[in-house]
């Protein structure tokens, strides 16, 4: 069976991996990544751990244009 995420150290500390895209998931609750893998992890699945540290991939042009609309949307709903 393939695995679907992976916990792997990197530089930056302990990440979640999603095996299907490729992307590091930082553990932060606010996260809807980091809650997806939380709810995979309550239904009884078990990611893997890979205790070698690696350097995450750069985010693709894409990856930083949706943390940016995010950011955007988190600061436009802060009060004045």
């Amino acid at each position: 069976m393939a695995q679907d995420y992976i916990v792997k150290t990197t530089l930056t500390g302990e990440n979640i991996y999603r095996v299907k895209d490729g992307v590091y998931i930082p553990l932060d609750e606010g996260n809807a990544d980091y809650q997806a893998y939380r709810e995979w992890v309550d239904l009884g699945n078990v990611a893997d751990v890979e205790d070698t540290p690696v350097v995450p991939p750069e985010p693709t042009k894409a990856q930083l244009i949706a943390q940016l609309q995010e950011l955007s949307a988190k600061i436009a709903a802060l009060p004045q």
